[in-house]
């Protein structure tokens, strides 16, 4: 399938460059990408104790019986995603 992606102009020259140093194409390098990047995505992230996955792979809260989530907790799941 052919498809348009609109990339910047610094990002493509260091992606061609890159392919080309690898003795490869611009777009087997960017197909082998998505694999890659596809693939991680798929991966189900590990829960911690205070959250589970969901059907999709998404980390979630475990719902308990306090009504509050914890300073502590939430600043835990935020360095945990570099936010």
């Amino acid at each position: 399938m052919k498809t348009t992606v609109e990339i910047p102009d610094a990002l493509h020259r260091r992606a061609k460059s890159y392919a080309a140093q690898q003795g490869t194409t611009f777009k087997k390098l960017l197909i082998a990408s998505l694999q890659s990047s596809l693939q991680s995505a798929s991966t189900p992230v590990p829960a911690a104790s205070h959250s589970e996955v969901d059907s999709e792979g998404w980390p979630v809260l475990k719902r308990t019986t306090r009504k509050k989530v914890p300073d502590s907790v939430i600043r835990g799941l935020r360095e945990e995603e570099g936010v």
